[in-house]
Formats: C-alpha cells, structure tokens, sequence
C-alpha cells in the first residue's frame, strides 16, 4: 500500500465488511482485495461489490496465496477482473492495476463512439463485443489506439452496467426537451445521490452526465439536421 501511495490515493479496509462500506463511500477506481479476510472474504466481497449497482462497475483484483484452476475460476465468477497469486512484486501488481484502468479507458472510449453515432437507437443498447486480448490475463498494451468498433471492448461490461447505460441513453432521449434535466433529475431516476451518479457515470463513460446530455442532445440534432 505505501508503494501505491507515490501513484495513487489509497483508502485501505481492514475487513471485507468495512472495504464494502468504504467502496459505497469512496466509489474508487479500483479495488484490490485479500481472498482470506475476517468476517466477508474476498469472494462474498467481490459478488458484493458486483452485484451493486452503484460499485458494479469498479474492476476488482483479488490475491491469495491457492494457484488451482478451481480456485482462480472461482474468483472469476464471482466478478473479479483479475487475479494474483502470492508471492508477487510490486512491479506485477502496478502492472496489472495500470493494464485494467488503462482498459477500462478504451472501453468508455468505444461506449463513447456508440452514443455518438447513436447505435442505442439503432440497436437497442449497448452492443455485446467481445474482447480480442482477455484483460484478465493480458499484457499491458492497452494504450493502443482504439480500433475499429466491434473489434473490442465491452466484454468486462456487467449486466447492471449494460441495464444502467440502456437505462441513462433512454431517460435522456425521453427528456431531451426538458430544459429540467440535469445531474439532480438523473440522481432521482436511479435513485442515486448525485455524487454517485457523477462518479458511476464519469467511470464508464470518462465525461461528466451533464456532458453525456450534451453529446446526446448535439448527435440527435445532427439526425434531425440530415433528416
């Protein structure tokens, strides 16, 4: 932790029950987290943090010292993005937290491109692709350039993730004349607090919700323009 310190702003839990509350609280970038905890392990933890839709999108690395196959698949079903056995070196870890943000990035840029050439209306939602090069186990190369559409990207996508970006596109195109909608009226509609809803919508999109309204309001007045 005090390595990551030089890079990062770390919050640390002493327990899977306190680094969900913490989670809930801090909403942070990414989770790294011990199998074998006191009270919730790392697994309860994960399913936790997976299943809410206010953290579901947080990429969660999990650490134990059991190198099985069965041991690492059963981290994976229960969300985690990555998993590292120990020992391991600060190097590795650094590695793989810069390889899953750095992703995690090219994913928002490709969610991105879809609202911008509005492919929710065209196909309902958020498009299933699946990812060339596994994030869980690959090398850090993500800072690539990102390819054509449909070559990468939202395999790491949760369904709540997919559920609450189908949901925000529609709410905003149902209210794009409402000279009302903004940050607050979007916190009601998910029943969110608006910080939340800032940070959920910041991570997987990379811009804020009031530019996230903007780009939709601007690309559907091209439409209309062409049309």
């Amino acid at each position: 932790a005090m390595e990551l310190h030089e890079e990062y702003e770390v919050y640390t839990a002493a327990d899977g029950i306190e680094g969900f509350k913490s989670s809930l609280n801090s909403i942070p970038d990414l989770i790294i987290s011990d199998i074998i905890m006191p009270n919730m392990d790392g697994i309860e933890l994960c399913e936790k943090i997976k299943s809410n839709i206010n953290t579901s999108h947080i990429p969660i690395i999990l650490l134990t010292a059991k190198d099985s196959i069965d041991d690492k698949e059963t981290g994976y079903e229960s969300g985690a993005d990555s998993y590292i056995t120990k020992p391991f070196s600060s190097k590795l870890l650094k590695s793989r937290i810069h390889n899953l943000i750095m992703t995690r990035r090219r994913m928002s840029e490709y969610l991105m491109k879809q609202v911008q050439s509005l492919q929710y209306a065209e196909s309902g939602g958020v498009e299933d692709v699946d990812i060339q090069a596994d994030a869980k186990e690959a090398p850090c190369a993500c800072t690539e350039s990102l390819p054509d559409d449909r070559t990468e990207v939202t395999k790491n996508l949760t369904a709540l993730d997919r559920q609450f970006l189908d949901k925000l596109f529609e709410i905003v195109s149902d209210n794009i004349d409402n000279e009302n909608l903004s940050v607050g009226f979007l916190a009601d509609k998910f029943c969110m607090s608006n910080s939340t809803l800032y940070r959920k919508v910041t991570a997987l999109l990379q811009i804020s919700p009031n530019e996230y309204v903007r780009h939709v309001r601007m690309e559907k007045a091209v439409e209309l323009l062409r049309t």
